[in-house]
């Protein structure tokens, strides 16, 4: 995790799917987290400007 501000979510997706054995867990980070995350920052009322700006996620318009 190279964002700490994130890591209380991560930890606590993480713990919500601990049912699931280790292998299916990343799987599912990797698949779901972001949209769990969105929810999560969306559905809490969260308004601090950096949890919701990982949110929203990077611009459409943005040029690599």
């Amino acid at each position: 995790m190279n964002c700490p501000e994130i890591s209380p979510f991560y930890h606590e997706f993480r713990a919500s799917l601990s049912a699931f054995p280790e292998n299916e867990i990343d799987a599912l980070v990797d698949s779901d987290f972001v949209n769990w995350y969105k929810y999560q920052i969306n559905s809490r009322g969260i308004v601090d400007p950096l949890l919701l700006s990982l949110a929203w996620g990077p611009s459409a318009s943005a040029k690599v």
